[in-house]
């Protein structure tokens, strides 16, 4: 898997361009024009690290090579392959439309609006649906520079806040949604999100993964570090219901905010260590948090002379295999055992994204 990948503002690879739209906040979005349309959300950019609601532009943050270049960039591979495959889709070219949650789930509602504005007057009078101007009239398409009226469907998000904000909205027009990568529970519910399927399992499987394996190494006194969002919370839900039932007993049940320059992080971490007696660490943590973690983890191992038991962390699908974590913190992170979902190499892509 590629490692590396240097990304300019402006990505250009062949027919695709990530625009900025010129009024207020720039929609950024990458198009693939077609007569049929895959909508697309990415977290192509972090979240800022201090985002403000009042500015847009604080939403966004750093460009996330890992996890938001490589997935923008598998969508329109596939697009490609399947364009070029005549009998696949005769008679039809297939689109796609991404636009960038920038990780931010407020943001990524804000951008979902471009997917569903135009669908108004798509469904008006379909489906026992109705909807009617202020001056009485049916709603009319406006031709703008992307034709989200021939959209079928969205591929995103990656986060499962994200894809909850994304999936409420979208279920209100019955846009089918398939995520990637969101694995909370809640998801689940098909009463809640009937429009909603992913490609991943539940955190009901994940949390089982992680009791089976301390319970084949007979680690049954641990901690436990989880992210205050819908994704650590629900996770280590699954987690504690099941460490119960297998007698497995948390020495700390320690939980960190969203915003990773929120938390302090070396309280965390003194508390860690204080509890030498339970050195199986278990992280329901996102990529900004666990990475937070790390670093104080390195801070506090500089600033003591005497000698710590090192902590044996087990990881979540959020931060396992991302570069960016571990990143100048490898010595921090060695010997972590991290549970992901089994995923498959996509034939020729490494060779596309490299060229």
């Amino acid at each position: 898997m590629l490692q590396h990948f240097i990304f300019t503002v402006m990505i250009l690879t062949h027919h695709v361009l990530f625009k900025h739209a010129v009024l207020g906040e720039p929609n950024r979005y990458a198009i693939i024009p077609g007569d049929v349309l895959i909508g697309a959300i990415f977290p192509v950019h972090a979240s800022a690290s201090n985002p403000d609601s009042t500015q847009h532009s604080s939403h966004c943050g750093h460009i996330q090579e890992q996890d938001g270049i490589q997935p923008l960039e598998a969508l329109m591979y596939t697009v490609d392959k399947i364009n070029s495959d005549s009998s696949f889709l005769p008679g039809f070219s297939l689109g796609a439309v991404s636009l960038d949650s920038c990780d931010n789930t407020a943001y990524a509602l804000e951008q979902s609006v471009e997917f569903v504005k135009l669908l108004v007057a798509r469904i008006s009078g379909d489906d026992g649906l109705s909807y009617t101007c202020p001056n009485g009239t049916k709603p009319k398409l406006v031709p703008g520079s992307v034709d989200f009226h021939k959209m079928v469907g969205v591929v995103g998000g990656a986060s499962s806040t994200v894809s909850i904000y994304v999936a409420n909205l979208l279920q209100l027009f019955k846009v089918p949604q398939i995520s990637y990568l969101s694995t909370s529970p809640d998801l689940s519910n098909k009463e809640r999100f009937p429009y909603f399927q992913r490609t991943v399992p539940s955190d009901l499987n994940q949390a089982q993964a992680i009791v089976e394996l301390l319970k084949q190494n007979q680690w049954t006194y641990i901690s436990a570090v989880y992210v205050d969002s819908n994704y650590g919370l629900k996770g280590f839900s699954e987690l504690e219901k099941r460490a119960e039932k297998a007698e497995i007993c948390f020495a700390l049940r320690l939980k960190v905010p969203v915003d990773p320059n929120a938390g302090n992080y070396r309280d965390v971490v003194e508390a860690l260590f204080e509890k030498q007696e339970a050195r199986v660490v278990v992280l329901y943590l996102d990529t900004p948090q666990a990475r937070a973690l790390f670093a104080a983890v390195n801070s506090t191992l500089n600033g003591k002379r005497q000698r710590r038991n090192k902590l044996i962390w087990i990881g979540s699908d959020a931060w396992s295999a991302r570069q960016s974590v571990v990143e100048e913190l490898e010595h921090v992170a060695e010997d972590a055992i991290t549970v992901q979902p089994l995923a498959e190499v996509l034939p020729g892509f490494d060779e596309y994204f490299t060229r």
